[in-house]
C-alpha cells in the first residue's frame, strides 16, 4: 500500500487550520489508540483508500459504479437512538447514524467498508474466527437493510428492529425511551441547576476543556439566535466555550447554551434547551477538495440530516449559519435525556448492535441511491464480493493502525506517512500529559 501523506490530509481545510491551527497535533497527541486515531482523522481513511491496490483492482469496478448518498463516517460508535423535535412540531424517535458531519454524494460502498474497518478495532482481543463472524453477520445485515426497511421510528419500531438484529433486551431498555417520558429533558451531563436555573456545563476535564468565552462571540450567538426563524421567543441565558479532546471535532473551539423561552410553560420540556454548536468543516468523504464554502457545507450537512434520518429536518438539530463567529458553518444540537449512542465496550457481548447499524446503513443507502434502479443490482454486486470486502477491510485497518504508530507513537521508526517535524510536535504536545 502506498503510504498516505497525513501531514497535509490533516490540514486539508485551510479556513479551518487558519481558526484553529493546532487543533490536528493536539489530536494526533490524545490518539491513545488506532480506533481514535481512525475517528479523529476520517480523511486518512479515504486516503489509505485511495491508494490501496486491492481497491484499485478490476475487482471493484462494478462497486465503484453506484452513486448515492454516503454517511462518511460510518464507525461502530457512530450511532444511536436519536429523539427527534422537528420543525414540523412533530416529536418522533430514529434509530440512525446520530454523526451527520461528513456525509456528502459519493459511493455508497465507502459506508460500509468504513464500518468493516472499525469492527476491527472494538474488541482486539477477539480471535480471527470471531471477528470474521461479526464481519460476515455485519455484511448479511447490510444487505438485509438494501432489500427492504424503513427507518425505525418510534418506540416499538426501534425496540422490535434492535431485538430482530440480535440486540439483547438490557441493551434496548438502555437505549430506547418513549417520546412521551422525559426523552426531550435536558441531559444533565451537559447541564446542571443552579439557585433554580439551568446551565450548561462541560462533561468531563478529560473528554472537554472549558474555554474562556469573548463578549463578541457570546454577541454573535445572541445575534444568531434572535434572528433563526426556528428558535425564535428563545433566549441565551448561559453560554460556555469548550474543545473537545477526541474525534473529528476533537480541539476545534465550540460552544454550548442554554435556550430559555419564558413563556412556556414551567413543565414544557422545551422551555430550557441545551444546545451545542459546532464547526462544520469541509467532507472528509471529498478530502481533496479544498476551500470553505459556507453555503455549500450548510447544504450538504442539512442534506445528509434528512438522508440519515430518513424525514424532515429539526427544530434544535441542524446546519447553520453564524456569520460573525469563527468559520461562519456550524451544526447545532439539542443535548436530551433519550440520545443514546453505542457503547463498543458492550458490543463484544451485544454483536447484534453491529448488525442493527449495518441494516440501518442498508436502508439509508436503498433511499438515498441517485438511481433508484441501481438498488437490485448493487445489492446483487455486494452479495457476490463479500469475501473481498472482508479482506479490503482487514488492509484498512492494518494501514490505519501503522499510521497511528507512525504519528502517534514517537518512539516508534520514522516512516513516510509523518515527517520529524510533526512527530516532534506531537511529542511536545504530549509531554504535559504524560508529566
Amino acid at each position: 500500500m502506498t503510504s498516505c501523506d497525513i501531514t497535509k490530509i490533516i490540514h486539508r481545510d485551510p479556513k479551518s487550520v487558519q481558526d484553529y491551527p493546532n487543533y490536528a497535533v493536539n489530536k494526533l497527541a490524545s490518539s491513545t489508540d488506532a480506533f481514535i486515531f481512525f475517528r479523529s482523522f476520517v480523511p486518512c481513511f479515504y486516503c489509505y483508500l485511495k491508494s490501496n491496490q486491492t481497491w484499485n483492482s478490476p475487482v471493484f469496478d462494478a462497486l465503484r459504479s453506484f452513486v448515492g448518498w454516503c454517511a462518511g463516517d460510518a464507525h461502530p460508535k457512530n450511532f444511536g437512538v436519536l429523539p427527534l423535535y422537528l420543525t414540523s412540531g412533530e416529536k418522533k424517535l430514529v434509530f440512525a447514524m446520530n454523526d451527520p458531519d461528513d456525509g456528502d454524494l459519493g459511493l455508497p460502498i465507502y459506508d460500509i467498508l468504513r464500518l468493516l474497518t472499525g469492527i476491527h478495532f472494538v474488541d482486539t482481543n477477539s480471535s480471527p474466527k470471531t471477528l470474521r463472524k461479526w464481519l460476515q453477520q455485519a455484511l448479511c445485515a447490510y444487505l438485509a437493510g438494501l432489500a427492504s426497511g424503513d427507518f425505525p421510528s418510534d418506540q416499538n419500531a426501534i425496540t422490535d428492529f434492535l431485538s430482530d438484529c440480535g440486540v439483547s433486551n438490557s441493551i434496548i431498555n438502555d437505549m430506547v425511551c418513549s417520546k412521551n417520558s422525559k426523552c426531550f429533558h435536558c441531559d444533565e451531563k451537559y447541564g446542571e441547576t443552579k439557585n433554580g436555573e439551568l446551565v450548561p456545563v462541560c462533561t468531563s476535564g478529560k473528554t472537554e476543556i472549558n474555554i474562556q468565552i469573548t463578549p463578541e462571540e457570546m454577541d454573535a450567538l445572541d445575534r444568531f439566535v434572535e434572528n433563526d426563524c426556528y428558535l425564535k421567543g428563545y433566549k441565551i441565558k448561559y453560554y460556555l466555550a469548550y474543545m473537545k479532546t477526541t474525534g473529528g471535532s476533537g480541539y476545534l473551539r465550540q460552544y454550548r447554551i442554554c435556550l430559555h423561552d419564558k413563556d412556556l410553560d414551567s413543565s414544557d420540556p422545551f422551555r430550557h434547551v441545551i444546545l451545542d454548536i459546532k464547526p462544520e468543516c469541509n467532507s472528509s468523504v471529498h478530502y481533496e477538495q479544498m476551500g470553505h464554502n459556507v453555503k455549500q457545507i450548510l447544504a450538504r450537512v442539512n442534506t445528509n440530516l434528512r438522508k440519515e434520518r430518513g424525514g424532515e429536518l429539526c427544530r434544535f438539530n441542524r446546519a447553520v449559519a453564524i456569520p460573525a463567529l469563527g468559520c461562519g458553518a456550524f451544526l447545532i444540537r439539542a443535548r436530551w435525556d433519550g440520545q443514546e449512542g453505542i457503547d463498543t465496550d458492550k458490543i463484544p457481548d451485544n454483536p447484534g448492535l453491529l448488525c442493527a447499524e449495518a441494516k440501518i446503513l442498508g436502508i439509508t443507502h436503498r433511499n438515498a441511491m441517485i438511481n433508484v434502479n441501481d438498488v437490485d443490482a448493487y445489492q446483487s454486486v455486494v452479495e457476490t464480493m463479500q469475501s473481498e470486502l472482508i479482506l479490503l477491510a482487514g488492509e484498512m485497518a492494518a494501514a490505519i493502525e501503522h499510521g497511528y504508530q507512525c504519528c502517534c507513537l514517537t518512539d516508534s521508526a520514522p516512516c513516510s506517512c509523518c515527517d520529524e517535524a510533526l512527530r516532534l510536535r506531537v511529542h511536545t504536545a504530549r509531554s504535559p500529559q504524560e508529566s
